[in-house]
């Protein structure tokens, strides 16, 4: 249930879209705190259904009650998409994407 973010109260980001030619820009999406805690708790609930495919004992549902009880899901934005490599650069990983 925690969250943290840089972004001021009520601030909203415009993250993701397409360009096309002759077209006008489609499929944006916002990241603002409301629709990031709704998606948190979305794929929070769908590993611990996830988690009642695999018997008790096994590793991938342990995996998966690990992630949801003790990890944070995450959303970098970096808006420099002229730069490809600015990105991994911040997060000090350049060369190591797979």
């Amino acid at each position: 249930g925690d969250f943290e973010t840089n972004m001021e109260q009520g601030e909203a980001n415009t993250v993701t879209w397409g360009v096309f030619p002759g077209k006008e820009i489609v499929q944006s999406t916002i990241i603002e705190e409301d629709s990031f805690k709704a998606w948190r708790d979305e794929a929070i609930a769908i590993w611990a259904e996830w988690e009642l495919l695999f018997p008790k004992p096994s590793k991938t549902r342990r995996l998966l009650k690990t992630i949801g009880d003790e990890r944070w899901l995450v959303t970098v934005i970096h808006h420099d998409y002229k730069n490809v490599e600015a990105l991994w650069d911040f997060l000090g990983c350049r060369g190591q994407r797979v």
